[in-house]
């Protein structure tokens, strides 16, 4: 008979394949259940970042006694699909029928394989926080490129002014004279196309940067969400 209050639940204790022999943690599930309602459990009190149908359950078929084994000698085991110790869980199973009572507290029931790709989620999750951030980051620099592209128009407007103003006002002739060499019309103009050559290159190629990596960052996310 089980040794649980509730005689419709038993608790299974559950272990994730490679990882230390501290990370077993036990699953309370009623035992009308079914295999995939014990993988949603997993999923919610255990692996939120993980879908619960990518989890892989295996039930043993002989005891491991967690009082005698260790950390190396439990990630020695070889869990492969219907070979040795090990039954593949099909998700349609109902509980009930692999335990009909409570089984062993110090007793390993369950181990947990994660589909390759997830076990390095969270560095991936960090990944795809980073990349978000650096998106809205180039996001935002748009309308800042936009407003220097326009302080550098304005600058040539007003050197321009600045040097029309100068010649027109009585200033000394010598000064006249070397400003006339630099700053006639034909010079300002070349002045200011010149800079505008170069204002709208500086816009060009920095939108141009900041579309390629927002591409980017949709792709890696793209990646991301089809992998993961």
């Amino acid at each position: 008979m089980p040794d649980s209050p509730d005689s419709s639940q038993i608790t299974l204790l559950c272990w994730i394949l490679g990882e230390d022999l501290n990370s077993v943690f036990p699953i309370g599930i009623e035992n009308h259940k079914v295999v995939g309602n014990l993988k949603v459990k997993i999923r919610e009190e255990n692996l939120k970042h993980i879908d619960a149908r990518a989890l892989t359950l295996y039930m043993l078929k002989v005891d491991i006694d967690l009082n005698k084994m260790d950390t190396q000698s439990l990630n020695s085991l070889v869990v492969q699909d219907g070979v040795g110790d090990f039954n593949r869980l099909e998700a349609w199973t109902q509980i009930s029928k692999l335990w009909e009572s409570q089984p062993s507290r110090d007793r390993l029931q369950i181990i947990i394989r994660l589909p390759p790709d997830r076990k390095n989620f969270m560095n991936v999750l960090i990944s795809r926080t980073v990349l978000e951030k650096l998106q809205g980051a180039l996001l935002d620099l748009i309308p800042w490129i936009a407003a220097l592209y326009f302080i550098i128009k304005s600058l040539q407007a007003s050197a321009a002014q600045a040097y029309a103003s100068l010649l027109q006002s009585g200033t000394p002739d010598f000064i006249v004279g070397y400003i006339s060499n630099i700053s006639t019309s034909d010079n300002l103009k070349s002045y200011g196309d010149m800079i505008n050559f170069h204002a709208a290159n500086f816009m060009l190629i920095s939108a141009g940067i900041i579309v390629a990596l927002t591409v980017l960052c949709h792709l890696v996310f793209a990646f991301i969400f089809e992998v993961l």
